[in-house]
């Protein structure tokens, strides 16, 4: 597989909300290099073994969407977290799907044990046949993110990248990420944000939500608050030129397979919802 893609600290994504101008850093990046040369490497080797992964859902998970932006978080926000840890790390990755991005944690850092969970079981014939094409693998456990499989104080990180948006219950994921955790430990968070409040979380929810993770995970990021504020103020989030949004850039076929299993609205040519990404970084005390 391709090399890893350790950076030795040398990027710095902040949590919050993007500036367009920080996206456009990040892609110019080495670090930004080095992960998507894995992901087009694990692309062309399993291509085979993603064909139906990629009917439902996305044949290249890094170039989807707000991706560029939250893998490279995650993995920059783990590296610090290992850099404070010599032993052994386990790492869960909920609501997994099928992506590169387990696998490029594996290859880069030592001392790791990572295991994807997803409600979809058909996948775990999928990881079992990337893993005989690596030389790190993964472990695959179906299981839904409300009801994780897994014992109490048993991860040391958890990431869930734009999975929470998509959820019935906010509060019983949390707590079964709190469960989980030990103390100490990692949870890494983003959700796709509607500005527009016309599909994903609202400003609204995403408030109440925020404020609802914080009464579980209390060592938040510093700027959680003013996060919080700056969200009770909907028309200057929603005209600031800075913020970056993905929305406006999804085709008719990625807009109608975000809106699957919600309630039905008219979806055209000229839709523009306006969507940006929330990252979170919290440690359970």
């Amino acid at each position: 597989m391709a090399e890893n893609v350790y950076t030795g600290g040398q990027v710095d994504i902040p949590a919050g909300i993007p500036t367009t101008q920080l996206y456009k850093q990040l892609l110019g990046s080495r670090l930004f290099e080095r992960i998507e040369t894995f992901s087009n490497r694990f692309l062309a080797t399993n291509q085979d073994l993603l064909l139906e992964y990629s009917a439902s859902w996305v044949r290249d998970p890094l170039h989807a969407w707000s991706r560029q932006w939250e893998y490279p978080f995650v993995f920059t926000r783990i590296e610090q977290f290992m850099r404070q840890k010599k032993s052994e790390t386990s790492i869960l990755d909920a609501g997994s799907g099928v992506t590169f991005f387990p696998y490029c944690l594996v290859s880069s850092f030592d001392n790791v044990k990572l295991a994807c969970c997803d409600n979809d079981a058909r996948w775990g014939p999928t990881f079992a046949a990337i893993n005989t094409r690596t030389a790190s693998s993964v472990k695959f456990a179906a299981g839904d993110v409300h009801d994780l499989p897994f014992k109490d104080d048993s991860m040391d990180v958890i990431y869930c990248i734009s999975v929470l948006e998509h959820m019935r219950s906010h509060e019983r994921v949390m707590q079964e990420f709190h469960r989980v955790l030990v103390h100490d430990g990692l949870l890494l968070l983003t959700f796709d944000l509607s500005l527009d409040s016309a599909t994903e979380l609202s400003l609204r929810q995403a408030k109440k939500t925020i404020s609802m993770v914080q009464s579980y995970f209390p060592a938040a990021d510093p700027n959680l608050k003013q996060l919080l504020t700056l969200f009770d103020d909907k028309k200057r989030l929603l005209h600031d030129n800075s913020v970056f949004t993905f929305g406006s850039s999804l085709t008719l076929y990625q807009r109608a397979r975000r809106n699957f299993g919600r309630r039905i609205r008219r979806i055209n040519a000229s839709d523009s919802d306006k969507l940006t990404v929330r990252c979170l970084a919290l440690r359970k005390e």
